[in-house]
């Protein structure tokens, strides 16, 4: 719900309001207002801080909007430790390119005038499953070379916006993470495409792999046309979560993840595990989750071939279904 503000701003925070609109127009172009002010919400505590575009507004103040950001960073951020940014969008009163654009401008001056690039560690984007047209700018928002501290990145959307974004997926950011989370429509190729490039990554989870989804990464992510069976090591990964309705082999057929720990599958098609590719070694995990078309046998086999202190489950999605309809 918006935030009540003042039916009239008072005199000093017309002063610094228009100081704002001075010094930063960008702030003030193409969007909803409330009495002159963008709708817009931030928060920020405990080293997190959030930008939130949607319906709501700030409380009543009588400084402008810039230095409402500044004071609540000072408060809550301390930049010589790890800190969390959230981005979030929602269109509401926004047209949702204005204010997809607008948030790439807020994370553009936090990293340009409060919180240097460099040492971003933690960041959590959250937008509308809707591909919003995007026309990069010739100087890029945010200099992606210049991410040189992310480490965790969690991305709700659109799949179109991994590529048509002022933080596309390239190279550059996948090569530093250690934690990714991706929740979108993806394609399997799609979802290769991004292991082939995070060498690094300890934690991976890709939630809807879906049939017949467009492939969006074929530019920005360049990849070989063929691979041989564990032909790329990911030494460094210990948590794998994949919730897919397309056959996952091809995925996991050119790695191996010799570190691999925790693996969490929901499968929603007939399942022969035993015909994964050796992709990890049962015997080496601590949990085994899987929700899946997948015959008692196969389970059975996967609880064995599992050391006996491996916290293992199965669930068949089959009659999950049937018992929930």
């Amino acid at each position: 719900m918006p935030s009540k503000i003042p039916s009239q701003p008072t005199e000093g925070a017309t002063c610094r309001l228009k100081d704002d609109v001075r010094r930063h127009d960008w702030m003030f172009k193409d969007g909803p207002y409330f009495l002159g002010q963008p709708v817009a919400g931030h928060w920020a505590e405990d080293q997190t801080v959030c930008i939130k575009l949607g319906t709501s507004t700030l409380p009543p103040s009588k400084i402008g909007p810039v230095e409402y950001l500044q004071n609540l960073i000072d408060a809550s951020i301390d930049p010589s430790e790890p800190f969390h940014i959230i981005a979030d969008f929602e269109p509401g009163l926004w047209q949702p390119e204005e204010g997809f654009r607008r948030l790439g401008d807020y994370l553009s001056f936090l990293g340009t005038h409060e919180l240097d690039f460099g040492s971003w560690s933690r960041l959590e984007i959250c937008l509308p499953d809707m591909g919003i047209p995007y026309e990069s700018p010739s100087t890029p928002l945010i200099p992606l070379d210049a991410l040189t501290s992310l480490r965790r990145l969690t991305w709700y959307g659109h799949r179109n916006q991994l590529v048509n974004s002022w933080l596309p997926l390239t190279p550059p950011i996948l090569q530093s993470l250690h934690f990714l989370d991706i929740n979108c429509e993806i394609a399997i190729e799609d979802c290769s495409r991004i292991l082939l490039h995070a060498k690094r990554l300890r934690h991976f989870a890709v939630d809807n792999i879906e049939v017949n989804t467009d492939q969006v990464l074929t530019e920005s992510l360049r990849s070989p046309e063929n691979y041989r069976s564990g032909e790329h090591e990911r030494p460094y990964l210990e948590f794998l979560r994949i919730k897919s309705s397309v056959d996952i082999i091809p995925l996991l057929y050119p790695f191996y993840f010799p570190s691999l720990r925790t693996i969490s599958l929901v499968l929603a098609y007939p399942t022969k595990i035993r015909s994964l590719p050796p992709a990890f070694e049962w015997k080496d995990m601590h949990r085994v989750s899987l929700v899946c078309d997948l015959s008692d046998a196969d389970s059975e086999w996967i609880r064995k071939a599992c050391n006996a202190d491996t916290q293992h489950s199965h669930i068949n999605l089959c009659r999950l279904v049937t018992h929930v309809q």
